[in-house]
């Protein structure tokens, strides 16, 4: 393994699943991808051009989702994808303390949310 693969790989953390690297002296290429998805056997492949199919079945099998947890004055928003969190946003709302529904019965209403 040549040495600039074997010390990123030293660095990486316990919690990665799976690694892909993409090198190339000629180019003076070295791109790296951790993955939180789990793979199930050690690859290498060792070729001029790159093998992209494991990374493509890695989407199929792991899609990117969306998780909305709300309440009445605040959202959160989590970005799931191949079993991690790639991102959060949170969204604080005004608090209101009058509801206008109208009509007949907006006093007993209002009397309900108070």
């Amino acid at each position: 393994m040549p040495p600039r693969i074997r010390d990123y790989v030293a660095g990486v953390s316990a919690r990665v699943n799976g690694l892909v690297v993409f090198a190339c002296s000629a180019a003076d290429l070295f791109e790296t991808i951790e993955l939180a998805a789990p793979i199930g056997e050690h690859r290498l492949y060792i070729s001029d051009e790159p093998h992209l199919y494991p990374l493509a079945r890695l989407i199929d099998e792991h899609p990117r989702f969306a998780v909305l947890l709300a309440d009445t004055q605040s959202a959160r928003i989590f970005v799931i994808a191949a079993n991690d969190v790639l991102q959060t946003e949170e969204v604080q709302g005004m608090k209101t303390r009058r509801h206008k529904a109208g009509g007949w019965s907006q006093t007993r209403f209002q009397r309900h949310v108070e």
